[in-house]
């Protein structure tokens, strides 16, 4: 069985052209964010309007510009919430493409299910100030495997993400 000083980390492994390829794919397009983002926020001030009843057709000029800027307060807000997660992930990612991948062969502490995915806990050397790294994988991955199995995983340090296991 391998102990904390056995787990072997190999560093800064050079990405291929297809890896970097499948993430820049990965990251979201800004059209279809700004369709949902404006989407829902129309439908909110729709459904204010529609519970306003008859009193909705009685507003003066001004009113009705109000309502049209809380609509467009209400989609700035969501937009700008969009563009600070996406800048983040694409920093994130341009941090991994020049880091390159790791490999390590660790013992899986742990698998945990969450709303946002599924992730596995794998234990560091004794050297690492932290004693275990929480990576995000496939729910494929996550059922293939049981604790506190021996696996050699390749995933990006930034983003968090397996890329394979054995």
């Amino acid at each position: 069985m391998t102990t904390p000083n056995e787990i072997i980390i190999q560093e800064n492994i050079p990405l291929s052209d297809a890896e970097i390829a499948k993430l820049k794919a990965s990251v979201p397009s800004t059209k279809v964010i700004l369709l949902v983002c404006g989407g829902c926020s129309l439908f909110t001030m729709l459904l204010i309007c529609w519970f306003m009843g008859n009193s909705f057709f009685d507003l003066k000029f001004y009113e009705y510009l109000l309502l049209l800027m809380g609509w467009l307060l209400l989609f700035g807000f969501a937009y700008a919430c969009f563009v600070l997660v996406s800048k983040y992930d694409e920093h994130n990612l341009k941090k991994d493409i020049a880091a390159g991948k790791y490999r390590m062969t660790s013992i899986l502490l742990s698998k945990d299910k969450t709303e946002y995915g599924y992730y596995f806990s794998f234990a560091l050397p004794l050297q690492n100030k932290k004693k275990e790294i929480r990576l995000g994988v496939e729910e494929a991955v996550y059922r293939s495997y049981n604790k506190n199995s021996i696996l050699t995983v390749e995933y990006l340090l930034f983003s968090k993400k397996v890329l394979l296991v054995k």
